[in-house]
């Protein structure tokens, strides 16, 4: 339980790589996570070239993180796998697989950031990783040694816990 409550939106890094071991326990770690139909439609692109996270950077403002952090994964779908595309079941499949990273790197003491990604950044991404046309990026995670230190979280709020029903026979 412990990694849960460490995981930490982390912004900035040391300039340490990640082991190459950390790294593979990372990958382990995503697919891990339950798929739909057990599609696995997963496709993982690990990023460590400082301008290619340049690039990244200047298609999305919000991905400032990767300025200082030594890796990034795009977490991608094969679409060929995917029963029911309409239905977004990939993209639960895939935010559980970013999940289990970011909780594995907490665990092993590195610092790791969620990335989301708009429709047209998701283009943009496919041509400068020379996705295939049938592979959909949809999530970014940097990695790295933390250089800044956050507590951690408890967020738990017993008032948005509901029994049964949401409303209660006192609210309807």
């Amino acid at each position: 339980m412990d990694a849960i409550f460490q995981r930490r939106s982390i912004r900035r890094y040391e300039p340490i790589p990640v082991p190459p071991r950390q790294m593979e326990q990372l990958l382990r770690a995503g697919m891990a996570a339950p798929t739909s139909g057990n599609n696995q439609e997963w496709e993982f692109v690990v990023i460590r070239s400082a301008e290619t996270m340049a690039r990244i950077v200047e298609l999305d403002s919000y991905a400032g993180a990767l300025k200082s952090a030594p890796v990034c994964v795009a977490l991608c779908a094969d679409m060929r796998r995917v029963a029911e595309p309409e239905e977004l079941f990939w993209v639960q499949d895939l935010s559980a697989a970013a999940q289990n990273m970011l909780v594995a790197a907490a665990s092993l003491g590195l610092g790791g950031l969620w990335m989301g990604l708009y429709p047209g950044q998701r283009a943009a991404l496919r041509s400068l990783l020379a996705l295939p046309e049938e592979v959909e990026p949809l999530i970014l995670l940097a990695f790295g040694v933390p250089a800044e230190k956050k507590p951690p979280i408890n967020r738990y709020l017993p008032d948005r816990v509901h029994q049964e029903t949401y409303c209660s026979d006192s609210q309807k």
